[in-house]
């Protein structure tokens, strides 16, 4: 089973030996978008709300039996600092192969939100999945995706692109989706140690870094 969590760099490649530490339950993967909500005498509801989302993970870590890297990584980042995890997937029953290197069709404006992948092998990402675009610090959701001839999967993200990206870049998914992220505020930075020789994070929140 993919182990995701705090990356020691922002290299990702799928692999456990580029984990600080791993992520483990609960955990929960919330979307924030400003909206503005209000309801009217007649009881019409009437919403506002902005093109800007987030991301922010809620979670505890596995013990550390060695809790030096983590320790320097919570010191050191701090409230302001960003860094990188492995964004964690929608737990499904099958998900595609990692070896495969899809790419963008073709050039694609800012704001756009339907576009085209090649490179799947005939098989298309599922609805749910988190990608990354290589010129692209945001992490998108796929929202409908469908098979359109030949080996290109014509997908729609959330939220729109906000920035344009370029034909044949590489689109990363599975457990090579990196997300800059940043501690909550309301995180404890330190180490606590559950009996003395195992360090305890129950509960750890990471906002991605726009």
């Amino acid at each position: 089973m993919a182990k995701y969590g705090i990356l020691k760099s922002s290299t990702n490649t799928g692999l456990d030996t580029e984990l600080i530490a791993a992520f483990s339950a609960p955990l929960s993967i919330t979307s924030r978008k400003p909206s503005l909500v209000t309801e009217t005498l007649t009881l019409k509801r009437k919403t506002a709300y902005t093109d800007i989302q987030r991301l922010e993970i809620q979670t505890g870590l596995v013990p550390l039996a060695d809790a030096s890297q983590m320790f320097m990584h919570n010191v050191v980042n701090g409230y302001s600092e960003s860094f990188y995890v492995r964004m964690p997937q929608i737990y499904r029953a099958k998900n595609l192969p990692n070896t495969l290197s899809p790419i963008v069709f073709a050039n694609t404006a800012v704001a756009t939100s339907t576009l085209n992948i090649a490179g799947l092998g005939g098989l298309i990402l599922p609805v749910g999945e988190f990608i990354k675009f290589a010129s692209h610090s945001k992490v998108y959701m796929i929202k409908e995706s469908s098979l359109l001839g030949d080996n290109v999967n014509t997908i729609n993200i959330f939220p729109g692109l906000i920035n344009p990206i370029t034909i044949n870049e590489n689109v990363s998914y599975g457990t090579k989706v990196t997300m800059a992220a940043k501690y909550g505020d309301d995180n404890q930075i330190g180490v606590t140690y559950q009996d003395g020789i195992l360090a305890q994070y129950d509960s750890l929140s990471l906002i991605e870094a726009l």
